[in-house]
């Protein structure tokens, strides 16, 4: 990795989550910080591989609903690891709940065989299993604090899971590039939202 993009990636990184410490005031992005660093959050929204980072800001900004799914995206890439079929019916619920479509107690439900899942099996298993109980959690999620962390803890899952099951080296670059891919699925989840527009207007409604 040259220098230069090393440099960019610090860059990207402190600018993510600077919006994340004004985000989790729970207080409205000042405009003139907005203003100011637009350009920069768009650039490191559109390429950085932290993933991590772009879900935790979702939590903060975007629609319940739309978090739900992009988390649900991230964990199927885990799910051909799976022992059994919970994590895909916590999958598909979750996915059916953001739609409208299942209600809390269904979500509960499915976290709650996830959560046996976890218990029963270990190694790539449990991965998978706490790759998709912490997605659909986060329909349940009791604040934005609480579904960024239960975002995180899904796509951490969803990672090892793929990393561990990969047939290739497993190197840090690998798994590197597995972040990378579910920073891709991040995007392309929430491509139809204007997530600058999100950033500026979180916690605006509360005013």
């Amino acid at each position: 990795m040259s220098r230069q993009k090393l440099e960019r990636d610090e860059q990207d990184e402190l600018i993510l989550e600077a919006t994340i410490s004004h985000l989790s005031t729970g207080d409205p992005i000042p405009l003139s910080w907005a203003v100011e660093h637009a350009t920069e959050f768009s650039h490191a929204w559109a390429r950085s591989g932290h993933a991590s980072l772009l879900l935790k800001i979702a939590a903060f900004a975007v629609p319940r609903p739309a978090l739900v799914l992009a988390a649900s995206a991230i964990a199927k890439k885990a799910l051909p690891s799976a022992y059994d079929d919970r994590p895909e019916k916590a999958i598909d619920i979750a996915e059916a709940w953001a739609r409208g479509e299942a209600s809390a107690d269904d979500v509960r439900e499915a976290c709650n065989d996830t959560a046996d899942a976890v218990t029963d099996r270990g190694g790539i298993s449990r991965e998978v299993a706490r790759a998709a109980g912490d997605a659909a959690f986060l329909a349940l999620a009791v604040d934005s604090y609480d579904a960024a962390d239960s975002a995180v803890s899904s796509a951490e899952a969803a990672v090892e899971a793929v990393w561990l099951s990969s047939t290739t080296a497993r190197t840090r670059a690998d798994r590197v590039a597995i972040w990378d891919g579910m920073a891709n699925i991040v995007r392309a989840q929430l491509a139809h939202r204007d997530i600058l527009a999100d950033v500026v207007n979180a916690n605006r409604s509360a005013l």
